[in-house]
């Protein structure tokens, strides 16, 4: 069939049928139109299965359709090779365009997609060491395309409603609350300390249950730590309950009373001799488990983060914060 360019004059009649804003209708699309190229490209409808990964009847399928569709031969054989007919080869080079237009249009949806990061939202009790989580999280940052981070401390109850509502993606606490996905994350040693001038550091000796029931005992109110880890509350004596476990420490430093406080968090007021370790006769280290909750077991962001904690917590630095 003769192929001629259009003329002006058809161009300009064809712009005013339509519009501007005319949605056009299409007779063919563009997969078809990859599977001709692919025919040409490689010679032959059986070569073209095979980098297409269908079959063979599945490209003769979609030629004939076309050629249907179009009401022209598309192509011709020649012995075992199939080359375009003149129409073809006219339509196939506008077409070429047209693919390489479709598949820049799709790598810029995709470098929009990870352009535009979803904040990751993460909730921890109040009595979770903040100062452990926030070098992790700019490394997470940084490796992730500066992903956006949503940090939010929360009591025991609050980090549960907040599972429940999605309004975070992932929740790390003492205990995985009933009906959530959640993996353990780390084991950190909690111990008891008070000011040097502490009248329990005055007694001299071990120290019994006893002697700490008499003292005031500073925690954190409306934590899961108490909860899944009772024994680090005395079962007697007066407690003062602060928000947070920066809090408890300030506290602990000012002599207003001992506490339990996790070894990394402590450490370097120990041996600043700001805090001292009390000589209790038995029970002298608490382990606490901190558990990852996933808000939605998809949340693939969440549990990228979550890997990386993990890998964290088992590491060289983790293991030199250890009891001395």
């Amino acid at each position: 069939m003769p192929v001629h360019s259009m003329t002006n004059n058809e161009a300009t009649l064809s712009a005013e049928e339509h519009g501007p804003g005319h949605i056009p209708r299409f007779q063919t699309d563009l997969k078809q139109w990859r599977t001709l190229l692919a025919v040409v490209r490689h010679g032959s409808f059986a070569n073209a299965a095979s980098h297409l990964n269908v079959s063979q009847p599945a490209i003769s399928y979609t030629i004939a359709k076309m050629e249907d569709q179009l009401g022209m031969c598309l192509l011709q054989h020649k012995g075992r090779r199939a080359e375009l007919t003149e129409s073809g080869h006219f339509l196939l080079e506008r077409a070429r365009h047209l693919l390489l237009q479709a598949a820049a249009l799709e790598r810029t949806a995709e470098s929009i997609r990870l352009s535009v990061r979803p904040v990751l939202a993460i909730g921890v009790e109040s009595d979770f060491f903040i100062d452990w989580l926030l070098p992790k999280l700019k490394k997470f940052s940084l490796e992730n395309g500066s992903s956006r981070i949503r940090l939010t401390e929360l009591s025991s109850r609050g980090l549960e409603e907040n599972l429940c509502a999605q309004t975070i993606d992932l929740g790390i606490a003492c205990r995985i609350p009933p009906g959530f996905l959640g993996e353990h994350l780390l084991e950190t040693k909690y111990v008891p300390v008070a000011h040097p001038d502490h009248p329990l550091h005055q007694l001299n000796r071990p120290l019994i249950k006893e002697d700490l029931e008499r003292e005031v005992q500073i925690v954190t109110d409306r934590s899961g730590l108490s909860e899944a880890n009772p024994d680090l509350l005395a079962a007697a004596g007066i407690q003062w309950k602060v928000n947070s476990i920066v809090t408890v420490e300030a506290a602990v430093m000012e002599n207003l009373g001992y506490a339990w406080l996790p070894m990394m968090r402590v450490e370097a007021a120990i041996k600043r001799r700001q805090l001292a370790l009390l000589p209790l006769a038995e029970g002298q280290v608490r382990m606490v488990q901190y558990f990852a909750i996933y808000a939605r077991p998809e949340a693939r962001q969440a549990k990228a983060f979550c890997g990386m904690l993990k890998h964290a917590s088992t590491s060289n630095m983790m293991n030199s914060l250890a009891l001395r």
